[in-house]
C-alpha cells in the first residue's frame, strides 16, 4: 500500500500527492511523456520511445511506489 510522505494529506491532497509521484518517476525516465494519469481507475496513459526506455524501466521506477504495472492493449 502507498502511503503520504505527508501524515497530513487526506483525500484529493492524497490522490494529488501520489498522481505527483507517479508523473515523476515515469517523466524521469528518457523519452517518457505521461499524458494522463487517474488515481482512481489506477492508470496512467504515456507515450515513451523504445528505444530510449523499455516497458521494464517504467515498471521498474513504479516499483518503488509498491505500484505494480502492465502495459495495456490500445482498446483497454
Amino acid at each position: 500500500a502507498l502511503r503520504a510522505a505527508d501524515p497530513s494529506c487526506r483525500g484529493d491532497e492524497l490522490t494529488l500527492h501520489l498522481t505527483a509521484l507517479v508523473v515523476g518517476a515515469l517523466e524521469r525516465l528518457p523519452g517518457v511523456k505521461v499524458t494522463t494519469v487517474s488515481y482512481a481507475k489506477a492508470r496512467a496513459e504515456l507515450l515513451y520511445d523504445p528505444e530510449m526506455t523499455t516497458v521494464a524501466q517504467m515498471a521498474e521506477a513504479l516499483a518503488k511506489f509498491n505500484y505494480k504495472a502492465y502495459p495495456l492493449k490500445a482498446s483497454n
